[in-house]
């Protein structure tokens, strides 16, 4: 087991075997899914076969990943963050992910996470562009990427289909069939972006469009390698 960085409260490590059970507490919660492209976990074996697939990945990779996110006085597993390497044009671009458990949301432990993977990225210079993505209707994973510094980009139109998407639950279907273009302009209002200033979604699109959208921020030249903005674009 590797720490990749620590800070004031928490361990951001490769996950270990013995840490099943506080994976299986959080990724068992509908509300901590709802917006993540994989099923409920609906045993312990779901989480013991992912953490076994983690840690075969880490044979091969252990600078990029999903990384387990300690908090010290507890000595457990909060939730978990990922660091996806895009391409290795212009030194480098990375997307940032993260997942937290519901009973330790509102405490700053995920800013403190990021901020600490921003340091992390930088130090070992792993990418001059560090991006992450939320999805239109999760403002509160935006409000953390605000906090950490962030800049919003624009909102990537259909990012939300995949080719797994009809093996997610029903949860995530009946959602989007629901999220129409006003409802879309609603969410925008509420996080202070003004749907006129968002080029990619001026057109008349359909409603599926703006249903699988996905909001785009990146991280300011103080945290990533790169002198100028639009390096790795």
């Amino acid at each position: 087991m590797k720490i990749k960085y620590e800070t004031e409260r928490l361990i951001v490590r490769e996950w270990k075997d013995k840490d099943y059970k506080d994976l299986f507490e959080y990724a068992s919660n509908k509300e901590v899914t709802k917006f993540l492209h994989f099923k409920i976990y609906e045993s312990e074996e779901d989480a013991k076969t992912r953490i076994a697939t983690l840690k075969e990945n880490y044979k091969t990779e252990n600078r990029y990943g999903e990384f387990a996110v300690e908090i010290k006085s507890e000595k457990k597993v909060i939730g978990s963050v990922n660091l996806g390497l895009d391409t290795i044009k212009a030194g480098g671009i990375v997307t940032l992910g993260y997942t937290l458990n519901p009973k330790y949301q509102r405490k700053g432990y995920m800013t403190e996470c990021i901020k600490g993977m921003f340091k992390y990225i930088k130090e070992n210079k792993l990418a001059k562009r560090i991006q992450a993505t939320h999805d239109v209707a999760n403002s509160k994973s935006g409000a953390v990427m605000k906090r950490c510094g962030m800049t919003f980009e624009g909102i990537a139109r259909k990012a939300g289909e995949q080719i797994f998407v009809e093996e997610l639950d029903e949860r995530y279907k009946i959602y989007y069939n629901y999220l129409t273009p006003e409802k879309l302009k609603s969410l925008l209002e509420q996080a202070n972006i003004v749907i006129d200033d968002v080029k990619c979604v001026k057109d008349n699109d359909n409603a599926s469009s703006y249903a699988t959208g996905l909001m785009v921020f990146q991280a300011t030249n103080e945290h990533s390698l790169a002198k100028d903005k639009n390096l790795g674009e």
